[in-house]
């Protein structure tokens, strides 16, 4: 039996899932395969072998140069200015490397599930049915000024005498976070020779509105930011907040050396700035007046972050894509077969993270204590700088949820009440 064509049937994304706690889903990825062969090759004992897959493959492209601004005045400004926007545009000459990873491999060995003979052109059809697993924890299909990560599904068949046919569709891995939970990331930084401290709130938005690839709610909270003297209290007072999104892509490589296993290079590293904003202000735990025991020496400030979609801010790729020593869908456990990767070629890898800075300016106003007037004014005490890790991904629709992913209501049923006892006789 000579296999004369195969056609491939796939949806043209799959997503995986993240749930309210962190934890992820993936459902198995469905399609079918159409063998066409002639109609008098057809022996049902020995039908060809089908063999479906799932590749991912890691790209580097070197597209942009990455430039640190410095500031300058004048002519020179001009001139690298120019320069910055001409590295943006031009690529650099170098060196691209690529690996592919087979991620899920399956051998279909049940009978076809239809028949269809076409006797005006002497041929029959053999359609087969499949569902493969895929991995919950692989990264999504992206485009970094770095390289790209795609994924392709791939058919081969396999005839009785030795012949193959192989046929690839590209497929979109896309990871979407599930609505209905809060989400809020909560984070604490000190300062070195302060005693304030500052507690931030970050809580992305569902819904984060046209023009938005994502949105975020932001509430800032200053502690300790009254030092009490003998007479006189030193209270802080923010006047500034600036705030930016940066996005950091790293291009890694895993080499293909015996007993280096565990070693991980950096090959590149690219900043770039996805949005900018500021609020402005007087903010201050008593608001000028002097501090009671009733008094929280606490201030609190809430803004909103919003990443525009023409940033083209890329979702979190997280460093679980370059360890190859994952759980194997085949062995169910850690391993390096050839079914989850292939370790004798090296293995390029892309994450990439965010991070949301904040600068906040702040004066300092030392009033008496027992009068409570102003005895001395810092318009510019102080500037706070912090660093704070924040997610980037897209929510799903209530409607596109799958039934099966994540219940509506997570809560167990109740019990029912006991019946009472029946009554018995005392026996005399």
């Amino acid at each position: 039996m000579e296999v004369q064509e195969v056609q491939l049937m796939t949806p043209q994304t799959h997503c995986t899932f993240l749930g309210p706690h962190d934890e992820s889903y993936s459902g198995p990825l469905s399609g079918s395969v159409e063998i066409i062969i002639a109609s008098s090759n057809i022996d049902s004992s020995g039908y060809p072998k089908l063999s479906i897959k799932l590749t991912r493959t890691v790209a580097f492209e070197r597209r942009c140069a990455a430039t640190a601004p410095r500031r300058s005045n004048g002519f020179f400004k001009c001139l690298r200015r120019r320069s910055a926007n001409q590295a943006q545009l031009i690529p650099i000459r170098g060196q691209s490397a690529s690996s592919t990873e087979t991620i899920t491999q399956c051998d279909l060995w049940h009978t076809q599930h239809h028949v269809e003979h076409h006797q005006d052109r002497g041929t029959t059809s053999l359609k087969f049915n499949f569902g493969i697993p895929v991995p919950f924890d692989i990264p999504p299909t992206t485009e970094t000024v770095l390289g790209t990560v795609s994924y392709m599904i791939t058919a081969t068949s396999t005839s009785t005498i030795g012949t193959t046919a192989t046929t690839t569709r590209p497929i979109q891995i896309l990871r979407r976070a599930i609505p209905g939970h809060p989400r809020t990331i909560q984070h604490v930084r000190t300062f070195r020779d302060d005693r304030m401290r500052i507690f931030l709130d970050i809580t992305p938005k569902e819904s984060p509105g046209p023009g938005s690839k994502a949105s975020y709610t932001a509430r800032l909270c200053a502690k300790q930011t009254i030092t009490e003297g003998p007479r006189t209290a030193q209270h802080v007072v923010i006047k500034e907040l600036k705030w930016q999104v940066e996005e950091t892509a790293k291009a890694l490589s895993k080499p293909s050396h015996h007993g280096t296993h565990d070693a991980i290079y950096h090959k590149e590293r690219c900043v770039r700035q996805l949005c900018h904003g500021r609020v402005t202000g007087r903010w201050s735990a008593t608001g000028g007046r002097p501090k009671t025991e009733a008094t929280d020496d606490t201030i609190q400030i809430s803004f909103d972050v919003s990443i525009p979609t023409s940033a083209d801010a890329v979702e979190v790729l997280e460093m679980s894509a370059v360890d190859t020593k994952q759980t194997c869908l085949l062995h169910q456990g850690p391993c390096e077969c050839p079914a989850r990767t292939h370790i004798d070629e090296e293995k390029a890898a892309i994450i990439a993270s965010h991070q949301l800075k904040l600068d906040i300016i702040a004066g300092e106003d030392v009033i008496d204590q027992e009068t409570g007037k102003l005895v001395d004014r810092k318009p510019l005490w102080k500037s706070f700088g912090a660093f704070f890790p924040m997610p980037v991904y897209e929510f799903m629709t209530s409607q596109e949820i799958p039934n099966a992913a994540f219940p509506a209501n997570d809560t167990p049923p109740m019990y029912d009440d006991a019946s009472n006892p029946p009554d018995y006789d005392v026996l005399r």
